[in-house]
């Protein structure tokens, strides 16, 4: 059975955001409230946070997951890399929308590998 969910975690000044499943609008808000500790410890740090959204395990978001989701990205300013979503086109479409009402399209881009999105984020200073 596919586990339903979202991890985050970090790893040096990087917080990893892990979907797994087709996570609900409860476990966005979980996941937003750890990543928001984890911004702030990373910045108490002295260091800029940066994030790897990973969605290859990702089946989708309902309509009030995307709503929360999309509501937290109006209010951020992390860059963030996103992976995974090479081989599901209606995920990839979703995630585009969200980030275009979100107005913060310039801190969001797009990797094929989880590789390349990690060298991009600690490319940024």
């Amino acid at each position: 059975m596919t586990p339903v969910g979202t991890e985050v975690y970090p790893k040096g000044n990087i917080i990893y955001i892990v979907s797994h499943g087709r996570p609900d609008a409860r476990d966005i808000k979980l996941a937003i409230a750890k990543f928001q500790e984890e911004v702030k410890a990373i910045e108490a740090e002295g260091q800029r946070p940066v994030c790897l959204v990973d969605l290859s395990d990702n089946q989708g978001y309902d309509t009030e997951a995307r709503k929360v989701a999309t509501d937290s990205m109006k209010n951020g300013s992390v860059p963030t890399a996103i992976t995974g979503m090479s081989k599901n086109v209606a995920l990839q479409t979703v995630v585009n929308f969200m980030i275009r009402l979100s107005g913060h399209s310039e801190q969001y881009k797009f990797f094929q590998s989880k590789e390349k999105a990690e060298t991009w984020l600690k490319s940024i200073k």
